[in-house]
């Protein structure tokens, strides 16, 4: 079939080109929420996967004064990546102060992926 697994979004946020770095990347709540950290010269990115049936909302530090971008892979998202294999972004780049605070559904997969130094 002409269709891709939805989990191939997982995977290209994470392949080359880049040559990611892994960072230090901790949840108050790993039975609920996991989370990957990966960095290079001109990027940061955090993927955070909600691992229960219920939604959560999650925090993420360390991104003050960055331009962020939010994908996500969730239910409502999953039938176009069969298709089209592309995370949904949730808007254009927007400038974080202080923390960036993102709701996951159900299982629900988030890519934050920053640029810039922060201030």
């Amino acid at each position: 079939p002409e269709m891709v697994f939805a989990v191939y979004d997982v995977f290209a946020a994470v392949a080359p080109p880049r040559r990611w770095q892994r960072c230090r990347a901790v949840t108050s709540q790993p039975a609920r929420v996991e989370a990957l950290a990966l960095t290079d010269e001109s990027a940061t990115r955090v993927l955070v996967a909600n691992v229960t049936g219920s939604e959560q909302e999650v925090t993420v530090a360390g991104l003050d004064g960055r331009d962020a971008v939010v994908e996500r892979l969730d239910a409502e998202t999953v039938a176009a990546a069969l298709d089209s294999p592309r995370l949904k972004q949730a808007g254009t780049a927007a400038r974080v102060a202080g923390e960036l605070t993102v709701t996951l559904p159900p299982y629900g997969v988030a890519v934050i992926t920053t640029t810039g130094e922060t201030s």
